[in-house]
């Protein structure tokens, strides 16, 4: 019982640190798109830290949904409203994002053939023209969960409510000052690291009985303290977060 709650728990926790390490590369060994020479010349010039950032982009998607879905999990007794939300809207960014890791792969393999580059960014421009839709629902899905993510957290969700504010810190850092300066990025790695990484520590430290049905916390109450009346109140304790 324990063991299977214990394993469901531990793979958010270690999924969700994967994500930050891989995402937090990405952001460090992006290449400058907006480069003059066209995004395909900075691809191919970054050489392999533009490889590594590509693929680290593409697989930290599938970690950080089962990280976010865990952070989601245990806040489902305290917001049963926000919970459910967030589940959702990050299903919504990381399948949206994995669209954009399949786009960056093929810009990958572009950049091998600069000679063509005029009539290859011609074939991105469409690409990404039809896949607009795609990318508007990934950034509200994956903005939204983290707003959200946020407000949990410093509603006492879980972990120090200044976590949530360095959340949204971050999402304006992110999606908003990447926009106006690459001095963003350079912040925006750091940070997301920081608060990640405390969100996955404090997921770590969650009750067990969490991860676990209402009927198994209610068997491991009455097993931690014998008797009926004595074990029901630990088990209406953790329903009410």
């Amino acid at each position: 019982m324990t063991r299977i709650a214990s394993l469901q728990r531990g793979t958010a926790v270690a999924c969700l640190g994967v994500a930050v390490v891989l995402l937090a590369g990405f952001v460090v060994a992006a290449p400058d798109l907006d480069d003059p020479a066209g995004p395909l010349a900075a691809i191919a010039r970054s050489g392999t830290p533009g490889t590594i950032s590509a693929y680290a982009f593409l697989v930290g998607q599938l970690p950080w949904v089962v990280g976010m879905l865990g952070l989601a999990h245990v806040l489902r007794q305290r917001f049963r409203v926000l919970s459910p939300m967030i589940s959702t809207l990050a299903l919504v960014g990381g399948f949206g994002h994995s669209v954009a890791g399949g786009f960056a792969l093929v810009q990958l393999s572009m950049a091998d053939d600069l000679s063509n580059a005029s009539v290859h960014e011609a074939v991105i421009e469409r690409l990404y023209s039809s896949a607009g839709p795609i990318f508007a629902v990934t950034m509200l899905g994956v903005v939204l969960s983290q707003l959200l993510l946020g407000v949990a957290v410093i509603r006492g969700g879980l972990g120090p409510r200044w976590v949530g504010g360095a959340l949204i810190v971050w999402l304006l850092v992110e999606f908003v000052g990447t926009g106006v300066s690459t001095t963003a990025a350079v912040i925006s790695a750091p940070l997301m690291a920081v608060v990640f990484g405390l969100l996955a520590y404090r997921l770590a430290g969650t009750d067990i009985r969490l991860w676990m049905t209402a009927a198994e916390a209610d068997a491991l109450a009455d097993d931690e303290q014998p008797g009926a009346d004595q074990g029901a109140e630990p088990a209406r304790s953790v329903a009410q977060g």
